[in-house]
């Protein structure tokens, strides 16, 4: 799923939502942090189970790209 959107609309939030209803429904997530700005205390707080989140911090798109095509 890639999310969208102006500065500050939530989509951080919205992700990591996403993420802990995965995570506790048993499955995998990843999450590509293009931004390199993932708060791991507020990820937590919203319910997700940062030792278990496959996290990528790519250095550029092309490199998230890659990322997620591995992925999928």
């Amino acid at each position: 799923v890639e999310i969208y959107g102006p500065e500050s609309s939530g989509k951080t939030t919205v992700a990591l939502h996403a993420v802990a209803e995965v995570q506790k429904r048993g499955g995998t997530a990843a999450y590509i942090d293009a931004e390199n700005a993932l708060d791991p205390v507020y990820a937590t707080h919203l319910g997700v189970n940062i030792d278990d989140l496959l996290l990528s911090q790519p250095d550029t798109g092309e490199q998230g790209l890659q990322i997620t095509d591995a992925l999928v």
